[in-house]
């Protein structure tokens, strides 16, 4: 490999890297009543029989900061309820952002107001990501929660593609029932095959931009392995890389930032299935594994083959993501499938064939697609989702 690109490469992982050893730590603010307990049982795909935040209706309101440990990795700070009163809240959020955050997440309640507002300008200062949240949506009809949220927007001054998160995170208080409106019978809430309430809404959305924020500096994964469904979030993973890669087509480097990226994905991927991360080495050596030759008449050697194809001014057109995006993915594919299965991943005829035909089809598909949608994590997902269901590497 280039030395210039080597030394890219490096810098890249190590920013990742970095991120593997320490906390993925994220706050969460609301107001009193705001929901703040369901909305973390429901955050966390927390079970209702292994709920980790009391939301029955004697559970009161937490008075302190508290600080909750999931695995060996994530750190949830809990807040106290907000309240009117702007200096009381401003104290408490300066108390906790003092270090810095990696997420920060304000619940919205109820209408506009001077508090929440402050507490928001607070939290853009000492959160890496900010992400708003409006829970209780299931008691709201289309047109009043488009009012709401338009009215928050323009009270936040936010900018266009910022969003504002609906959820509903309803079904763990024991004695809540489903009740019926024409005869007023009351219902059991339905769990999933986790013992999740089935009543949840729009929480996995947030979850999967969480994951996508945390990324790059390789703490993604810490949330991805507490969640429910590791194919579920195998995709999401995957799908962030390729966005990732997607991005990387304007900056000088390219090369080197796409083949770190994907050295990142599949460190993260192992961590998803295994608890441990690869190393940059053994990332580069599962890499180096995907030698195929006769995919479209090139020959492929991991990040290496984007040298061929690289403009002389360092940066992949909209051709050349066509080209590579579309690999890289089915590389990644593969490498879910054997650590789904638990096998060590090696280089064999099955591999290079399925490898081909995913790659072979995803670059179709790729190609058809709008390129207005090209960096479009969603879009991504919905393309992967039915490759990482195909029979399993024999």
């Amino acid at each position: 490999m280039d030395v210039k690109i080597e030394k890219k490469f490096d810098e890249v992982f190590s920013e990742f890297e970095r991120g593997t050893h320490g906390l993925l730590q994220i706050a969460v603010f609301g107001r009193v009543s705001s929901g703040k307990s369901s909305f973390l049982n429901a955050f966390l795909d927390r079970a209702v029989h292994e709920k980790k935040f009391d939301v029955a209706a004697r559970a009161g309101v937490t008075t302190e900061i508290v600080y909750h440990y999931f695995g060996e990795h994530i750190q949830i700070i809990d807040t106290p309820g907000l309240v009117d009163v702007v200096e009381e809240n401003s104290k408490v959020t300066e108390k906790v952002l003092k270090g810095g955050v990696d997420v920060g997440i304000l619940l919205l309640h109820g209408v506009t107001d001077l508090s929440q507002k402050e507490i928001y300008e607070q939290v853009k200062s000492g959160a890496q990501s900010v992400f708003l949240v409006r829970n209780f949506i299931d008691q709201e009809s289309k047109k009043i929660r488009e009012q709401l949220d338009n009215q928050w927007r323009q009270h936040l001054n936010l900018r266009k593609d910022q969003r504002i998160y609906g959820v509903s995170c309803r079904g763990y208080d024991p004695e809540d029932r489903i009740i019926d409106p024409i005869s007023g019978e009351e219902h059991e809430i339905p769990l999933n095959e986790y013992g999740v309430p089935k009543t949840i809404k729009g929480v996995n959305e947030l979850q999967n931009d969480v994951i996508a924020e945390m990324f790059k500096i390789g703490k993604s994964v810490f949330l991805a392995r507490e969640l429910n469904g590791k194919r579920k979030q195998a995709l999401a993973i995957i799908s962030t890389a390729c966005v990732t890669c997607v991005a990387a087509q304007f900056i000088p480097g390219t090369i080197a930032i796409i083949g770190a990226t994907i050295a990142g994905a599949i460190s993260s991927l192992k961590y998803l299935y295994t608890g441990s991360f690869a190393s940059k080495s053994e990332a580069k050596n599962i890499m180096g594994i995907f030698v195929t030759e006769g995919i479209g008449g090139l020959g492929v050697v991991a990040y290496e083959f984007f040298v061929s194809f690289l403009p002389p001014n360092g940066i992949l057109d909209t051709a050349g993501i066509i080209l590579t995006i579309p690999y890289y993915a089915a590389m990644l594919i593969v490498v879910q499938n054997y650590l789904e299965q638990g096998l060590e991943i090696s280089k064999s005829e099955s591999t290079d064939e399925k490898i081909k035909s995913i790659y072979k089809d995803l670059r179709v598909q790729v190609a058809n697609m709008d390129v207005r949608k090209i960096g479009d994590r969603g879009t991504w997902g919905s393309l992967l989702s039915s490759f990482l269901v195909r029979s399993p590497i024999a």
